[in-house]
């Protein structure tokens, strides 16, 4: 089974790809998702409060994540305590995830991780690919699927590597940027897994 990765920018249009390959039955994980789920369960959300050294819950016990921005945006240091304790966590899933699609005999499995290469994950993966867009295009989309304003759109994406980038340290870079036709990127994408795994054409 090949193990896939998704990285790329916010706005570059992710979650769509990602329904594009489920249509193709490749099993997909979104690791925001993961975090999500984390940030819910009560014991994991006393764990981040006590290593953030600050207060982040909500009344029920969970990661308020408004508390949890602010935090963020006012202490440099946060962000790394953040990842010390998220990171590790969301591996595990990740990696579940994987044994038990290979389990189930999926020819690969994609997990769609946004902060793939800050938590240096990129050697649990047999392929990296990339979605990029132009940053005036992305920022329209966050601006509509978000409903922000542009100046709000633009400070989300400040906080996350250029295009260049991230297609630089992928082993394959689809610019997504409104003309390309995403459904033929991933005709291409399931025939190089075919042939990863060995199968003629």
């Amino acid at each position: 089974m090949i193990r896939l990765a998704l990285t790329g920018p916010t706005g570059s249009g992710k979650t769509y790809f990602c329904a594009l390959l489920r249509a193709q039955g490749v099993p997909c994980l979104d690791t925001d998702e993961v975090v999500h789920t984390l940030y819910k369960d009560r014991a994991f959300a006393a764990k981040l409060q006590r290593t953030l050294d600050a207060d982040i819950l909500d009344g029920d016990g969970t990661v308020d994540r408004a508390k949890l921005r602010e935090l963020l945006f006012s202490n440099g240091g946060a962000m790394e305590k953040l990842s010390s304790v998220v990171y590790p966590e969301v591996r595990k899933v990740c990696l579940s995830f994987m044994e038990d699609a290979e389990k189930s005999g999926a020819a690969a499995a994609l997990v769609d991780a946004p902060q793939l290469f800050e938590a240096g994950f990129e050697g649990d993966y047999d392929l990296i690919v990339a979605l990029v867009a132009p940053k005036k295009v992305r920022m329209q989309r966050i601006k509509a699927r978000d409903g922000i304003t542009g100046k709000a759109a633009l400070a989300r994406m400040a906080h996350q590597m250029t295009a260049r980038e991230y297609a630089a340290r992928a082993d394959l870079a689809i610019n997504n940027d409104g003309k390309t036709d995403l459904g033929k990127a991933v005709e291409a994408l399931m025939l190089k897994i075919r042939r990863m795994n060995g199968a003629e054409d």
